[in-house]
């Protein structure tokens, strides 16, 4: 997947305003998911690198093509057995898919490791949901 600008800036900026430890934009191609950018103070996850989808929050998104979140991962039995919780303790999520041609072909992310207390805003949501958008439309494959 090619994106026909950079959004670093806007990565940095929006996990600013949302407060994230991760904002991700993501690649899927079949099984596999690729970190396209990502914005982020740890260098726990870089660009570039790729993992099974399914051990990724972001399956749901890809499954479902409906954004998912989860304010308190570690309050779900089911999803404290998650690989990513268990390699990483992220306790809050929220994944929007990227579409080109009604196809999920990305993920746009955001992760914590603190729960959301409260869970996210209407506004934080929308604010995502815009940035996607922005990116789907500068999407080229």
């Amino acid at each position: 997947m090619n994106l026909s600008e950079d959004f670093h800036a806007d990565l940095v900026q929006i996990r600013n305003e949302l407060h994230a430890d991760f904002v991700i934009i993501s690649q899927i191609a079949g099984t596999e998911y690729t970190v396209l950018d990502i914005a982020s103070d740890f260098e726990v996850i870089t660009k570039g690198q790729q993992f099974v989808t399914e051990d990724t929050f972001c399956n749901d998104v890809v499954n479902t093509g409906k954004m998912i979140r989860y304010a308190h991962v570690g309050s779900v039995h089911e999803l404290t057995l998650h690989p990513v919780y268990t390699a990483m303790q992220l306790e809050a999520y929220l994944g929007l898919p990227l579409f080109h041609e009604d196809k999920v072909v990305g993920t746009l992310n955001f992760s914590y490791y603190d729960p959301r207390q409260p869970d996210f805003t209407d506004e934080e949501i929308e604010k995502a949901l815009e940035f996607a958008t922005r990116i789907e439309s500068a999407i080229s494959i």
